[in-house]
């Protein structure tokens, strides 16, 4: 009974409400007091969904493991109060690091610069900034799909709020100023590790930003932003494994560099008002992977008000920091990458105001790319920030100078194997002395190293020429021998021509430090030496040091291009006006380019054997061309013509000699000038010692050097004519006997007939033809029946002694004849004696007449079969060479006597048997004692001749 009424009191009327609410007690009372053990299997509870994490994250997140960094430029614009219409835009750029905490959240701090325009005000202002960031497309993507955010999207947009402090500067006043603002960023991604980004941004500013005061307090202005950045992730890097050999050498680095650098003024103003350039040098080295240190000097030039330019020099001492070794994973073999880097210095500045020391910071990116093994080639935008008093009349602020500057060079750097490299300068061999030769030829341009032509460089740069010769020793030493030719300008329209000669020690760097590899393409060589130089206006010879720096492009084993900055340095008065005030001596600089042959594939015994076996040793060339004095170079009235014939051997598979009869002749008013001279030559043909010898290669290069002997004709005066001379000839084969060629020359005056020695140095080009004989097969005697030969010809030329004189061409000519009688006695050699007589016309009565009786020795130059020439049918080519003793006569005067030399060429066509006619070109020099009441040295004769020879 007890039970059931109170069961009936819980479900009664009167306590309906009461009752329901314990009957919902007791059953989840009655649920709860369920041991878990008589829980049903399969029941609902275990069909219920779990709920979610609400947020994404990151496993394993860590503090910077999400890292980014990034750098932008843009532009920015205040919104004025009136309008609201938008002011002309600043520009700005900024640099910053931040990290991502989850794939929602992220912050970042920033730098950035710029100027800030308003009301037809400029200030510049630098400041700081702090960030949160919103990824939008990660928040719009399902958690449930992904709640890592592990797959990064092509395309991303975030939200940005975040808030700056600024340092304003106008006119010499600086404002502090506060901002916030928001901003949307689209960016796009490049790779796992690179992107660009694009973000907009409006902001409202304190009015110290604009240096303009309004009711209000504050501004609003708008930004757009764009720029390259680079990030973190985990887990996705990958690279090599950095391990050195242990030596203080592993990655190490040596870099030059230098580029334009502007001023930037506070008021703007054009770019060519405060340009300039720096230049600097560096050494370093690699701690690991991502953080190096580097210390170095710099020298900068830049413009600024009035005549005075900012002069500075400075040393500084900077960290680098591989930010793709660092997001990516480190790679030597990597052919692009970009380091960050940061510099302080110290400089010494000369700018209108007197010597003035300022510290400096500097920042920038090094984008970087391989072009060889162990060289770098960079570029590095950078800005530099430099205490006040760094230029006097171009501030940036009442508190800072800052300069922004594009440098580009070459780092040279050591690897990781440094023990195993320069143990490979041990397999630097030579096995003959012929071996690691080198020939260069190069132009430039030079002048002094002065403040006015520093300043003024273009304007003061003025030609060189430059040759040298040297040898490697070692892998590392080497030693070279120098000239060259140069003018210098001290001031306008004030110039000096100058030669000079030098020998340097050669300490080829990039085997120093990474060892030597016959392959190698590029090549870092340094020089240090002793020269002499001697100047125009002066005969002095002037004793100097000289150094350089020579950067080599390899295009094969024996082409190589170079390019060489060089300094020298002579007593203070070798050039007039132009000491260097800080150290009282006279200093030039030059810039030069040109061409290196490499000599290093010459076997002498190897090559003997081949050349034994050449058919076509022997050789006859004609060539013609022009010449020009130094001095006179941009005349082109000093300009002549050149001619020569020569005749040739080779005796060695890589040298030669060479006779020629040579002609030069100007005939410009107040140029006139005509010389003949007889001259040998000694050749080296470099392309055998480079390669090794070989008679049908296409492409052929020489060497020669040599004496020319004669007289000349110029000013009304006759002269003794010598010279010394060196060159080079490239020659082309055309067929198997035939060559085209080109030999420029640059020949030095012996005689006294210049003084100056600019006119003494005579440069001169000419192309011709080597026509290659083919070599007798043996010295044999020629048949008794066609051994012997007689000739008579007849001909004209000119002569010395009346070239000038005579008014008209006809009366110039002189009239010659003669007869002779030779005989061959071996298919290659013979000999003539003969009787001529040369009549030269005179002013009046008493025509001259030199009659000669000449002993010549003969050289068939076609000879092919051991006959002798008078046998061989068709053309055939003979040269002479021989000696003449003369006898003048003249109505009225008495007979006088000398002797003379003679040579030329004899060009002949049998036309039967024993019937041959030819044409001979012959020179002849004669002493001046068989003219009466001569001033000149000698006397000299060109004539042509043409004759018949009678064979039996």
């Amino acid at each position: 009974m007890h039970t059931s009424t109170n069961i009936h009191r819980m479900t009664s009327p009167a306590g309906g409400r009461t009752g329901r609410r314990s009957t919902a007690l007791c059953l989840i009372a009655l649920v709860l007091s369920l041991p878990l053990s008589a829980q049903v299997p399969g029941s609902a509870l275990d069909k219920m969904l779990q709920r979610p994490k609400v947020a994404k994250h990151f496993e394993n997140k860590r503090f910077g493991d999400r890292l980014f960094l990034e750098g932008g430029v843009g532009l920015n614009s205040a919104i004025t109060n009136s309008s609201s219409h938008i002011e002309s835009p600043g520009f700005n750029a900024s640099v910053a690091i931040g990290d991502w905490v989850t794939p929602l959240h992220g912050w970042r701090l920033g730098i950035q610069g710029g100027s800030f325009k308003y009301n037809d005000k400029s200030p510049s202002a630098f400041g700081v900034s702090a960030d949160y960031l919103l990824n939008i497309t990660a928040l719009s993507q399902s958690t449930l799909r992904d709640s890592t955010y592990a797959n990064i999207k092509p395309f991303e947009v975030y939200g940005v709020a975040g808030i700056e402090y600024y340092r304003s500067s106008l006119d010499g006043v600086s404002n502090n100023a506060a901002g916030l603002h928001l901003g949307l960023r689209g960016q796009l991604r490049l790779s796992d590790y690179t992107y660009l980004y694009v973000e907009p941004r409006l902001g409202v500013y304190s009015d110290g930003l604009f240096h303009d005061d309004t009711w209000r307090g504050y501004r609003f202005a708008g930004s757009l932003m764009a720029g390259l950045g680079y990030r973190l992730n985990p887990g996705m890097a990958t690279g090599s494994d950095y391990t050195t050999s242990g030596h203080f050498l592993d990655d190490t680095f040596f870099a030059l560099t230098g580029g334009p650098s502007a001023l930037v003024k506070k008021d703007g103003g054009s770019l060519s008002d405060y340009f300039g350039a720096r230049a600097g040098i560096y050494l370093g080295k690699w701690l690991n992977p991502y953080s190096g240190l580097r210390i170095g000097v710099n020298a900068a030039l830049y413009k600024q008000a009035g005549e005075n330019r900012v002069k500075a020099l400075g040393v500084s001492a900077g960290y680098l920091w591989n930010m793709h070794n660092t997001f990516i994973g480190y790679d030597p073999d990597r052919r692009f990458w970009i380091n960050a880097v940061a510099d302080v210095g110290f400089n010494a500045s000369g700018s209108g105001e007197g010597r003035k020391m300022t510290p400096s910071v500097g920042a920038g990116l090094q984008t970087n790319f391989r072009i060889a093994r162990g060289i770098d080639f960079y570029l590095e935008p950078r800005i530099d920030i430099f205490g006040k008093d760094y230029a006097c009349y171009v501030a940036q602020s009442s508190d800072f100078d800052a300069a922004a500057s594009l440098m580009a060079g070459f780092t040279f750097h050591q690897n990781l194997d440094s023990r195993s490299q320069l143990a490979r300068n041990d397999d630097f061999v030579q096995e003959t002395p012929y071996d690691n030769i080198f020939v260069e030829a190069a132009i430039g341009g030079a002048l002094p190293v002065t403040k006015r032509t520093f300043s003024h460089a273009f304007s003061y740069l003025r030609p060189k020429a430059f040759v040298g010769i040297g040898k490697w020793f070692t892998a590392t030493s080497g030693v070279r021998l120098w000239g060259e030719g140069v003018q210098y300008e001290m001031r306008e329209k004030d110039r000096v021509k100058a030669l000079g000669v030098g020998i340097d020690y050669l300490w080829n760097i990039t085997n120093a430090f990474h060892g030597y590899l016959p392959d190698r393409r590029f090549e870092l060589v340094g020089a240090v030496g002793v020269s002499a130089s001697t100047r125009s206006n002066s005969r002095r010879v002037f004793p100097g040091l000289n150094a350089g720096l020579k950067g080599i492009w390899h295009a094969n084993k024996m082409w190589a291009l170079f390019i060489e900055p060089q300094l020298r340095c002579y007593s203070s008065d070798y050039l007039p006006r132009t000491t260097t005030s800080w150290i009282k001596q006279d200093m030039t600089a030059a810039l030069v380019a040109g061409l290196q042959v490499n000599l290093r594939g010459y076997s002498p015994e190897a090559n003997r054997e081949i050349f034994e076996e050449t058919e076509r040793k022997s050789f006859f060339s004609i060539a013609g061309g022009v010449y020009t004095p130094f001095s006179s170079l941009r005349k082109r009235t000093s300009y002549g013509a050149v001619g020569r014939v020569s005749y040739g051997r080779w005796f060695s598979p890589v040298a030669a000699w060479r006779v020629s009869m040579n002609g030069l002749a100007n005939p410009r008013y107040r140029h006139r000038y005509a010389q003949l001279t007889l001259g040998g030559d000694y050749m080296v043909d470099l392309s055998a010692l480079g390669y090794g010898y070989d008679e049908d290669r296409i492409v052929i290069l020489r060497a020669l050097a040599g004496l020319n002997l004669g007289v000349d004709y110029g000013s009304r005066k006759s002269h003794f004519a010598a010279d010394i001379h060196a060159g080079g000839q490239l020659a082309f084969r055309t067929g198997r006997a035939i060559e085209l060629f080109a030999e420029p020359q640059v020949g030095y005056r012996l005689d006294r007939r210049y003084g100056q020695r600019g006119q003494r140095v005579v440069p001169q080009l000419v192309l011709g033809l080597n026509y290659r004989l083919r070599n007798p097969e043996g010295e044999k005697s020629a048949p008794a029946e066609q051994k012997h030969f007689a000739s008579f010809a007849i001909g004209s030329g000119l002569h010395s002694s009346t070239v000038a004189s005579m008014q008209y061409v006809r009366r110039k000519l002189t009239l010659d004849f003669d007869l002779s009688y030779g005989q061959w006695f071996t298919a290659a050699s013979g000999w003539r004696v003969g009787l001529s007589d040369v009549t030269i016309q005179r002013h009046g009565r008493g025509n001259q007449h030199i009659t000669a009786l000449h002993g010549n020795y003969l050289r068939n130059l076609l000879s092919s079969t051991g006959q002798s020439a008078a046998e061989a049918a068709g053309f055939r080519l003979t040269g002479i060479i021989g000696i003449t003793a003369n006898l003048g006569t003249r109505k009225g005067y008495s007979p006088t006597w000398g002797l003379g030399l003679e040579a030329g060429f004899q060009a002949g066509w049998m036309v039967s048997r024993q019937m041959e006619l030819y044409l001979e070109p012959m020179g002849l020099i004669t002493s001046k004692t068989i003219i009466h009441s001569t001033s000149h040295p000698a006397t000299a004769q060109a004539r042509l001749m043409l004759g018949t020879k009678f064979h039996f």
